[in-house]
């Protein structure tokens, strides 16, 4: 597990570093799964995966142009070579691509639409599993996961706080709570 210092991050936002472990952990990675990564951020959660995917391939998808530039130096920091960045937003036309044995999805402005896309491309039996931060994403979440054909629905929220030197004290520095949904698409692996 990477450092969140060890990550090139000029005042963008990121997945920390406890929270990747706890995703890391959830989806129990083998190694040679193709994942798709929505909403790829600054690249933190993008090089933890491709690092745990020695066999396997990140397909990272990402809109903003200036946190494409954040990605491409963590990907260069960490010899990353297995990640396929792709400067776009989903919904899109994924034809040209495998289709994912897992998807994670750190953020996205139309979820609803971007749930239902991946969640008519994953494999069979893959898992699917979604960061939220605001109270809209909790619900629809919640709501999706209700209404289609995943089993193995699980949410949590972590909560970190860190310790934070003030002067000869130290002091709770609380950071936002995070919620992981995971679930598993209905139906035998295939693929």
């Amino acid at each position: 597990m990477l450092k969140d210092e060890d990550f090139y991050l000029p005042g963008t936002p990121y997945t920390k570093e406890e929270i990747r472990a706890v995703l890391l952990k959830k989806l129990n990675l083998k190694g040679d799964e193709v994942v798709y990564e929505v909403g790829s951020g600054s690249g933190t959660i993008t090089v933890e995966l491709a690092l745990s995917l020695p066999r396997g391939k990140v397909y990272a998808f990402e809109k903003d142009l200036q946190r494409l530039t954040v990605i491409k130096e963590n990907l260069r920091r960490f010899s990353v070579r297995n990640v396929v960045l792709l400067p776009q937003a989903l919904p899109c036309d994924l034809s040209a691509y495998p289709p994912p044995d897992m998807v994670v999805i750190g953020g996205s402005s139309n979820l609803k639409e971007v749930l239902k896309q991946v969640g008519a491309c994953l494999k069979n039996g893959g898992v699917l599993a979604g960061l939220a931060v605001t109270l809209e994403s909790l619900a629809i979440y919640q709501e999706f996961f209700q209404n289609s054909s995943f089993t193995d629905f699980d949410g949590i929220s972590i909560a970190v706080t860190r310790f934070k030197k003030a002067g000869s004290y130290h002091i709770l520095n609380a950071q936002n709570p995070v919620f992981i949904f995971t679930g598993r698409k209905k139906g035998e692996k295939n693929g």
